[in-house]
């Protein structure tokens, strides 16, 4: 069960930073936009990511976690365009929360 979690947190983690690669890109009004709430659980998001990476380096062998995030990042950019963009942006909240609560799942399980 872990594992299969860990490859959908993986494909989670690669919207979330397609999301964000486009809203640095661009300049839309949404990357100036400052909400604390958005803002901490975007940082929580980010520490869980990594604890997700981290996470499938420890139980794993070394190159699937590697092969894992070049897989998920195809999907992630065939999702996540310039014309889906306003889309995501409006769900980002919802996909950083989806992060953290399944690392949090894969770390306690």
């Amino acid at each position: 069960m872990s594992e299969v979690l860990f490859y959908i947190t993986i494909l989670f983690v690669m919207i979330d930073a397609r999301i964000n690669l486009i809203k640095m890109r661009s300049s839309v009004p949404e990357m100036y936009s400052i909400n604390l709430f958005k803002t901490i659980i975007a940082f929580v998001a980010t520490i869980a990511s990594w604890s997700v990476v981290v996470w499938g380096f420890m139980n794993f062998d070394w190159w699937i976690p590697i092969v894992t995030l070049l897989a998920m990042s195809f999907p992630a950019s065939f999702l996540v365009r310039n014309s889906t963009y306003r889309f995501f942006i409006s769900i980002s909240l919802i996909t950083d929360i989806i992060i953290i609560g399944t690392s949090a799942f894969i770390w306690l399980n």
